[in-house]
């Protein structure tokens, strides 16, 4: 078993972090040229730009992937606390409070 325990608030945080990165990383892109004047080394310099702008796409897509799954965890973990919070109401329904005014 896993010691792993998230704090409350922390996986929406997490999450809100990779689409704030992806958000970044798309916006930078549109600020990039359309066309480069490196005279003779135009051609190579168009495709680099064009490399870094397909892997900046990728990693974009990656961040969105991550805080989809984060969003999914943090659900899950909801449910799950809420799951658990029931079934102790259920079981201690109807005992009376003990003398620390629980």
């Amino acid at each position: 078993m896993s010691d792993l325990r998230i704090e409350p608030g922390a996986g929406e945080a997490i999450r809100d972090l990779h689409l704030e990165g992806a958000e970044l990383i798309e916006g930078t892109g549109e600020s990039a040229p359309g066309t480069v004047d490196a005279g003779p080394g135009s051609s190579a310099i168009s495709a680099i730009l064009s490399n870094v702008m397909s892997e900046a796409s990728d990693l974009a897509a990656v961040h969105r992937a991550v805080a989809t799954v984060m969003g999914q965890v943090v659900d899950q973990y909801d449910a799950t606390d809420e799951s658990i919070r029931d079934a102790f109401d259920q079981v201690t329904r109807g005992l009376p409070a003990d003398e620390g005014g629980r």
